[in-house]
């Protein structure tokens, strides 16, 4: 099989088949110790190893498709969040020579991660003082940067990241929240999934690659050096962050600002929506983020609406439906039928566009070979010719 780091259709199907693996056949396979609670499972393979690696086995219950095109270096289905990262855990990071002890958990997706109960057990069992842990990781992130949570309380924690090459972002929960008790810091890395929880969701190889070669650097400088977390360095680091000298908050994540481009540590429920939306701008093919430099493209099919308040996208704002809240993307109150509709004719028109350009310029026309584009949105012909989208 080729390295992780040339994707090609083995480790495709290496990723699909994590993606579509039943929750019992994973605890099944890794083995480890398995603590079953009111909200499922959660795993504890011990390895002797001196990081502790977490991932979440639930995902949104998307309807499930999957497509690779191996020339774009991009594979489709809703289950990346957090199945991607459960692939880097079993698969990639053991085929590359990391060890790793690993914890898996359940219910994450609706805010009742199993990893809550990690530490009692640990204190049940008398181990919490002595685990061998030096840090824990999770790949549980869209795009590319990195999110400490808490964990930026640690000065060390996040210098030492950001000087390896890792870009520091601003998140709000995942497992490793629920973690602090083990006294160490933790980290989420980016997985290079985005539109997550709905039918659009995709994943950049290429990011995912990047992070898993820093990841693996960092791990082979770092992992034999303790990053201790403790409620006093939380509570102080809160304090001159939030305290009245008018210091501000002093972390690389402040300074990027949260995920819809507006330091949201400040604001109210009532005038959150409205003041984030500040920071965005309607510029040509979309909307951009002042704060942030992120970019959303607006299919032109969509017209140019604002981003939309998420308390209130309830439907629809093309088609008028009703939506379940993952079914309509926050930034601009469309859902994932319309805008998949939206991209399909997008993109038929820009190849359009190219093909009479190659007729112009160089003489001839390119023409595309047959294939049942814009039947689940993929292009079958890339998938070795598979009517389902399937990997060959």
């Amino acid at each position: 099989m080729d390295s992780f780091y040339d994707f090609g259709p083995e480790w495709a199907q290496k990723l699909r088949r994590r993606c579509e693996q039943k929750i019992p056949d994973i605890v099944a396979e890794v083995g480890g110790r398995v603590l079953s609670t009111t909200d499922g499972p959660l795993v504890w393979v011990q390895r002797g190893a001196p990081v502790l690696a977490v991932v979440h086995m639930d995902f949104v219950p998307v309807q499930h498709k999957w497509g690779f095109d191996e020339k774009r270096g991009r594979v489709w289905t809703p289950r990346l969040d957090d199945r991607m990262g459960l692939f880097v855990l079993l698969d990639v990071l053991p085929a590359l020579g990391v060890h790793v002890d690993l914890l898996l958990t359940d219910s994450e997706e609706v805010g009742r991660s199993t990893a809550r109960y990690f530490t009692d057990e640990l204190k049940n069992c008398g181990l919490l003082d002595a685990h061998p842990y030096n840090w824990c990781v999770q790949f549980d992130r869209r795009g590319d940067d990195v999110v400490l949570y808490d964990y930026e309380a640690s000065t060390a924690w996040e210098s030492a990241l950001a000087g390896h090459g890792f870009k520091i972002g601003c998140g709000s929960f995942s497992d490793i929240s629920s973690l602090t008790d083990l006294g160490v810091c933790a980290v989420n890395i980016g997985c290079g999934y985005h539109h997550e929880h709905s039918t659009r969701c995709y994943g950049e190889i290429s990011e995912l690659a990047r992070n898993v070669s820093l990841f693996e650097s960092f791990y082979r400088d770092h992992s034999g050096k303790r990053f201790e977390y403790t409620e006093a360095m939380r509570d102080d680091y809160y304090s001159r962050s939030y305290g009245s000298y008018g210091r501000g908050y002093d972390s690389v994540a402040w300074k990027r600002g949260d995920d819809i481009g507006y330091p949201s540590g400040h604001l109210t429920d009532d005038d959150a929506a409205e003041r984030s939306l500040r920071h965005w701008r309607e510029v040509e093919g979309g909307w951009e983020n002042t704060s942030t430099g992120e970019f959303f493209r607006t299919p032109d099919r969509l017209g140019g609406d604002a981003p939309h308040d998420t308390s209130t996208d309830e439907y629809c704002v093309v088609c008028g439906e009703g939506r379940r809240w993952w079914d309509i993307d926050s930034v601009t109150g469309v859902c994932d039928d319309c805008y998949a509709i939206a991209e399909i004719e997008a993109e038929e028109r820009i190849d359009a566009e190219r093909a009479e350009a190659d007729r112009l310029l160089l003489g001839f026309d390119d023409k595309r070979a047959p294939s049942d584009d814009g039947a689940d949105g993929f292009d079958d012909s890339l998938n070795g010719g598979c009517s389902d989208g399937q990997v060959s």
